[in-house]
């Protein structure tokens, strides 16, 4: 659709979609473009309807591509946000960013050329055409900024681009969407590429109908974290280089391996707050931790160089504190010299003295770079998330604790005067295992019986790998022999 028919911007209003679902996306792609600063990642969050990329007006916060769905009645698509594109600057990360453009492009269906109608017609915009023409995509171009409604004769200047599908926007008041998204569908349902476009590995963003286990990757800055991705997605999805921070808004592309569907998140580095002085880095930092706290699985990367140091243990506390199943992935691990066979179980060692909280944490060591061992994390994640999942009846639970109480016997109260009670057990969810055990005097067990419960648990159920979480709750209505006979009755 050309916007010939009407040039009037339009207040956009319309339900919010959700990012991700199963629903049928044929892994269409729209790949959003255009040089810093010009508004991308506010009119991805527009369209996906979430605050999903940072947005701020210094140019260069969007490094890597950012991903989300948008669910249409005409059929869902995948919205990809890139990068400023800046092809004539000699810095890495820059050209990296040019490369990621140059990715999202070939991987699209359709691309949204997104230019400034502020500042006007610039060269890297002309540039970026060409290369976009040769491409051979359908390009819809987005004039942003056209902040006042009915005047679009700032964006009449970018018809020199050779285009009539020109759309004046303004992403910060929400004006005009109704027309670019009309036209989007459009040229998406219109054209017999759109079902077939991104059907390669890198496109491979949307879920199967099961919910994906979501993997986040967390650790400190310049650790690998980004490479970890890299090498499992067997391609560039995030930016790698030497200098910490490179990682601004999380990553993430869904594969699938051993049987189940992953959704992999690259996070950003997660150190102490009295060192951040960048505010970019404490927006990252706050979605790293929201992305840790709802992720299945953690993966936390440390560099084996420098061994498990203080702001890994911090990181772990992070996630022992949600009780999130962790697996601590010893990064750059072809870089130790004169290893031997007890080397590994040293480190291992070493690196659980050091996280002693998370010591039912799964150790392995891979390397990135050389893609050492790095499906191997896969693997152990899909049996963690089994672990994770797995559901015990009542009655095992009873009999379980009969046994623990034993072997050995309850502790008195503070008073001293009897010893405590326990009464019955139950699992009462999943993801991680959680326990109900109630008793009397609950307040007065020792930190150390419960500690004692949760170990034997840990051998009878074989939760060997995942935190246990078991709560003490006060209860005198039950006696546990009355209900382990009755659960034994009944079977």
């Amino acid at each position: 659709m050309s916007p010939n028919d009407s040039m009037t911007l339009q207040r956009h209003s319309r339900p919010k979609p959700t990012v991700a679902g199963p629903r049928n996306t044929k892994r269409r792609l729209v790949a959003i473009v255009g040089r810093p600063n010009v508004g991308k990642s506010r009119i991805f969050n527009r369209l996906v309807g979430q605050r999903r990329s940072i947005v701020d007006d210094t140019p260069g916060v969007t490094r890597d591509r950012i991903f989300g769905r948008v669910e249409r009645p005409s059929g869902d698509y995948i919205l990809c946000d890139t990068g400023g594109f800046e092809p004539h600057e000699g810095d890495n990360i820059k050209q990296s960013l040019v490369r990621q453009a140059e990715l999202a492009i070939n991987e699209a269906a359709l691309v949204l050329l997104v230019v400034d109608a502020r500042e006007g017609l610039h060269p890297v915009d002309q540039e970026l055409m060409r290369l976009l023409r040769r491409s051979a995509k359908k390009i819809l171009v987005v004039a942003n900024k056209c902040d006042l409604p009915h005047d679009t004769t700032p964006a009449q200047e970018f018809r020199r681009l050779g285009t009539n599908d020109l759309f004046p926007i303004s992403a910060e008041h929400n004006l005009g969407f109704d027309l670019l998204e009309f036209a989007l569908e459009s040229a998406l349902n219109g054209s017999p590429e759109g079902a077939e476009a991104g059907q390669g590995r890198s496109a491979g963003l949307a879920p199967t109908p099961e919910d994906p286990v979501r993997l986040a990757i967390v650790g400190r800055p310049n650790v690998g974290k980004s490479s970890m991705l890299n090498a499992l997605v067997g391609e560039e999805r995030s930016i790698v280089d030497p200098r910490p921070g490179t990682t601004r808004d999380y990553v993430d592309v869904f594969i699938n391996a051993f049987g189940k569907s992953f959704q992999i998140l690259d996070t950003a580095g997660i150190r102490r707050k009295s060192r951040v002085t960048d505010r970019f880095e404490t927006y990252s930092i706050v979605r790293s931790l929201g992305q840790l706290e709802e992720c299945n699985i953690a993966v936390l990367v440390i560099d084996a160089l420098e061994g498990p140091t203080e702001g890994d243990a911090r990181v772990a506390g992070y996630a022992f504190e949600q009780r999130i199943p962790l697996i601590i992935a010893v990064n750059k691990w072809d870089l130790i010299a004169d290893k031997d066979s007890n080397t590994m179980e040293k480190y291992r060692k070493r690196v659980l003295d050091a996280l002693r909280y998370v010591s039912y944490a799964p150790v392995m060591f891979c390397s990135a770079l050389e893609n050492f061992r790095v499906s191997r994390l896969l693997q152990i994640a899909s049996e963690i998330h089994d672990e994770s999942t797995k559901r015990i009846t009542t009655s095992q639970v009873n009999q379980a604790l009969k046994t623990v109480l034993e072997k050995h016997t309850p502790p008195l109260t503070k008073s001293r005067s009897s010893r405590i009670k326990f009464y019955y057990a139950s699992q009462v969810s999943v993801t991680p295992p959680r326990f109900v055990i109630f008793c009397s005097h609950a307040d007065d067990l020792h930190f150390s019986y419960k500690r004692y419960v949760e170990n034997e648990f840990r051998a009878a159920f074989g939760f060997n790998h995942i935190p246990l979480a078991i709560h003490f709750r006060n209860r005198v209505r039950k006696n546990l022999a009355d209900l382990t006979h009755q659960s034994e009755s009944s079977q």
